[in-house]
């Protein structure tokens, strides 16, 4: 069952989602001060973080399956309660235990984040089930400004929550939001992927999962794009960038301000999608171009610009990057097979993952060799330099003409099929 944008499936869900998104952004900074108070350092938290990637890693490819063949709707209910229930359980432990060791964040933060390695996929085959096509742009973008939004407001509100109750008090919030988000969507009816007779085995559906992935080019090139981005962007900037603001710009303030402006950035880039007369005729290409404001933030910090030019940029940053992703979500929710979405998106987010923990890992050491703002700038070069890649490669910016069987018969319905054509079908799109 599919609604327009405004119907009530859609707006319950959408309210149910903003709240675990406000929960989520203020569990970040408890869960680091949490850390910290325990006395731990800052290179364990390091490895905290960076092993809390794997779960997602490993969850990824199940999760696609089996919300290709359940539904994404029951995979997000699993998510959901297992978030909550893992939320709650590790603010117990918080008060019942003075100093928890090491192993006891890890082993949290990694129930933790298998929860989100199976919601990510299912959420991306979910959307197009409450809405119909021509609003997956606008309800894209609407769910983009709430993640934007709670971004900036989160880890403000937590700031001032950890500093008068404690970090368990932000962390017990954060669980409850997962139980709102749960009950939101338990009372949607979502329909089911068609039967398909005799179900196939499980690496048959990977195979053919990877066959769908495989044979849209301008898909998986960005997913290659975004996993060395990962690699050589973001990890050294959420690594070096703190470090530099605490040098050069008067410490956590200037780093909170920096991340406060890219989410501003978002919303407004967000917002703007969310105009009925924002209509793109050419959303990949588009997409394509505005990922180069991912290399503004980086960029800004190799060149030590004054913090007032940083605050602007990380602001046309943030609106670039929200209408990258919201576009290019959009348009593989419209093109790619429905029955194998959610196989062919974990794909993608596990491309995206993939190299992100090694590039926490060695971003401090290099930076210590070469230099924090050298770093920095290789990775804004490489940004720009991979747009300009991706836009002189016709495959990379070409939509193939594909459209989703209105009744597949069996799992190999997955594979492309034949669709009408779309504005950016054509090499000069």
């Amino acid at each position: 069952m599919k609604t327009q944008l405004r119907g009530s499936s859609f707006r319950r869900y959408s309210l149910g989602y903003a709240t675990s998104l406000i929960g989520t952004a203020m569990a970040g900074p408890a869960n680091v001060f949490a850390f910290l108070d325990t006395g731990h350092g800052a290179d364990g938290l390091g490895l905290v973080l960076a092993a809390g990637i794997v779960p997602i890693l490993l969850c990824l490819p199940v999760a696609g399956v089996v919300a290709d063949r359940i539904g994404a709707r029951r995979v997000i209910l699993f998510a959901d309660s297992l978030r909550c229930l893992n939320r709650a359980a590790f603010t117990a432990t918080l008060l019942l235990v003075h100093r928890p060791p090491v192993w006891v964040f890890v082993l949290f933060i990694c129930v933790q984040n298998s929860g989100d390695g199976f919601f990510l996929p299912a959420y991306n085959a979910l959307i197009p089930r409450l809405v119909d096509e021509d609003a997956l742009v606008s309800a894209n973008a609407q769910m983009s400004v709430a993640r934007s939004a709670t971004s900036v407001v989160g880890p403000s509100l937590s700031g001032v929550l950890v500093a008068a109750f404690g970090p368990a008090l932000v962390l017990g919030l954060d669980s409850l939001s997962y139980a709102v988000s749960f009950v939101a969507l338990l009372g949607i009816p979502v329909s089911l992927p068609p039967a398909t007779g005799e179900r196939p085995r499980f690496g048959r559906d990977l195979r053919e999962g990877w066959s769908v992935f495989a044979a849209h080019p301008w898909y998986w090139m960005q997913t290659v794009q975004f996993a060395l981005f990962n690699f050589v962007v973001w990890a050294p900037f959420l690594v070096l960038g703190p470090t530099l603001s605490a040098g050069h710009y008067g410490g956590a303030r200037a780093w909170g301000l920096t991340i406060g402006c890219l989410g501003l950035g978002q919303v407004i880039g967000g917002g703007v999608l969310l105009r009925r007369w924002v209509t793109p005729r050419h959303p990949l290409l588009i997409s394509i171009i505005t990922s180069a404001a991912y290399a503004l933030a980086p960029g800004a910090f190799a060149l030590r610009l004054p913090l007032a030019s940083i605050a602007g940029l990380m602001v046309v940053s943030g609106a670039g990057t929200a209408i990258s992703g919201t576009l290019a979500a959009s348009v593989a929710q419209r093109v790619l097979p429905e029955e194998a979405l959610a196989r062919v998106s974990s794909y993608n987010v596990l491309g995206a993952y993939a190299l992100g923990p090694i590039g926490l890992a060695i971003a401090a050491p290099i930076g210590g060799h070469l230099g924090y703002p050298t770093v920095l700038g290789f990775g804004a070069v490489y940004q720009s330099a991979s747009v300009a890649l991706l836009l002189a490669i016709p495959a990379a910016r070409r939509i193939e003409t594909a459209t989703r069987p209105a009744e597949p018969t069996s799992a190999s319905s997955c594979a492309p099929a034949p669709r009408r054509p779309t504005a950016e079908a054509s090499p000069g799109s």
